[in-house]
């Protein structure tokens, strides 16, 4: 199991299902339908656990950027949402 290293310099272990759920919200409150968002998100945090196999240490940002990037991929709207929503917020 990998382990993420937060902004706080907490380590935890990660968890692929609270990801897909951080994109789902995401994409939920950019229009996207229930079904739209779950498979996008499913499809989404694959690719980051892909990514993540190539990597000894993976932080909280390394994460976001990565999710960012392969929501781009699909839209660029959300994805800037994604990466910087705790700065807009």
């Amino acid at each position: 199991m990998k382990h993420v290293i937060k902004n706080t310099g907490k380590v935890q272990s990660f968890n692929s299902k609270k990801l897909a759920k951080s994109i789902e919200y995401t994409l939920l409150s950019n229009h996207y339908t229930p079904e739209q968002a779950k498979t996008i998100a499913q499809k989404v945090t694959q690719n980051v656990v892909e990514w993540m196999t190539k990597k000894t240490e993976v932080t909280y940002i390394d994460i976001r950027t990565q999710s960012a990037k392969q929501l781009a991929k699909i839209d660029n709207n959300v994805a800037f949402l994604y990466k910087k929503h705790k700065e807009l917020w």
